[in-house]
């Protein structure tokens, strides 16, 4: 199940794990905008991260990083949840650093599509390649039009 990190303290210890996971700072990874993240436990350890930023209303931003098979379909469906059927966005996108194959291929299999790259996005010679996946493509989530009822639980 995935577990939305509430409390200071756990949203503090996703952070933590995605900066190392990733190899970023905690600065670099959300600096100083709001973002909500989630947590995949497995024995009382973590197994993978979530972390959604810079929601814009038909828009918002993934990151994640986890163990070798950490998000199952199950996973993927509450992952989706939130920005497409909680949220309403309409895209939700993501930059992988263009080195990082196993998380481009993952992207890819989730059904993601590469739709650009941020040159330098991770330091000189690190270029970042942008993913993006819509609502209405996204096989995770039941088919539904997109819902704003101004209510959101992103900030």
């Amino acid at each position: 199940m995935l577990r939305p990190a509430v409390t200071p303290d756990q949203r503090a210890m996703v952070i933590a794990y995605l900066t190392e996971k990733i190899g970023v700072s905690a600065v670099s990874l959300v600096g100083h905008m709001p973002y909500e993240a989630a947590a995949i436990v497995r024995r009382e350890r973590f197994a993978g991260a979530v972390l959604y930023t810079n929601y814009r209303e038909t828009s918002i931003e993934i990151c994640w990083a986890g163990e070798a098979g950490w998000a199952t379909r199950q996973h993927l469906r509450e992952i989706f949840a939130y920005p497409f059927l909680q949220l309403g966005c309409l895209r939700a996108s993501g930059c992988i650093r263009r080195s990082n194959g196993a998380s481009r291929e993952f992207a890819k299999w989730i059904g993601c599509r590469e739709v650009g790259v941020l040159e330098y996005e991770y330091g000189p010679g690190e270029d970042g390649i942008l993913y993006s996946i819509t609502a209405d493509k996204c096989r995770w989530i039941k088919p539904c039009k997109a819902q704003t009822n101004g209510q959101s639980r992103h900030g």
